[in-house]
């Protein structure tokens, strides 16, 4: 390697070697801009390809159904070609449609082919005989002023191959599966991955989990 040799050279005057060194700096911080600049354009070019490949879309959450995962207002990315050729697990959180509406749904699988999900001695959600996990909360949640509608009966139910059961994180004021009945797997939409607005700044930037 060939190192650059900053000192004046022999019968150079110095005032010459400064006007030689700023002329070389100068050209590099024009070729480092010109790259910035190309790569910002090849990003901006690039976006709207990505946004097609991986059909990542924005949504904005009309209800608290999904608090404290996604409450209220709060805007989120999903990936909508997630689940193609793979179904989602439990414990996964979805967009789906149902029977009854083309109207999308944002909800959390907690019942899978195979599984057992039946109401509690106080109409909570069992799968298998055990309660469900708490969700994982990112960052302080929205409050919200949400009447408390309780927990509704619903029939037990084992889920048969092609079908899940889904409900909302706000157990108590959601419309889910105990309404609806199961979600069929060409009703599985997308899964929601990032919240990128909130009113609560906490929460910019959390992961759907």
């Amino acid at each position: 390697m060939t190192e650059l040799q900053l000192t004046p050279s022999p019968g150079i005057p110095p005032t010459q070697s400064k006007t030689s060194t700023g002329f070389l700096l100068g050209r590099i911080v024009i070729g480092l801009l010109a790259g910035i600049t190309l790569l910002v354009a090849a990003a901006v070019v690039a976006l709207p390809f990505a946004g097609r490949v991986f059909e990542v879309k924005a949504f904005r959450s009309p209800t608290s159904s999904m608090c404290p995962t996604i409450c209220l207002d709060e805007r989120f990315l999903a990936s909508m070609n997630a689940y193609r050729g793979t179904p989602p697990n439990r414990g996964d959180v979805i967009l789906h449609s149902t029977a009854q509406s083309v109207a999308l749904f944002t909800k959390r699988v907690v019942g899978v082919a195979g599984d057992t999900v039946s109401p509690g001695a106080r109409n909570e959600v069992l799968v298998n005989g055990k309660p469900l996990p708490e969700p994982v909360v990112c960052g302080k949640p929205v409050k919200q002023d949400v009447r408390d509608s309780g927990n509704p009966p619903f029939e037990t139910v084992k889920i048969p191959s092609g079908y899940l059961f889904v409900v909302g994180d706000n157990l108590s004021n959601s419309y889910d599966s105990r309404f609806f009945g199961l979600v069929a797997l060409n009703q599985v939409k997308g899964k929601p991955f990032f919240l990128y607005w909130s009113s609560g700044t906490s929460r910019i930037g959390c992961p759907i989990r």
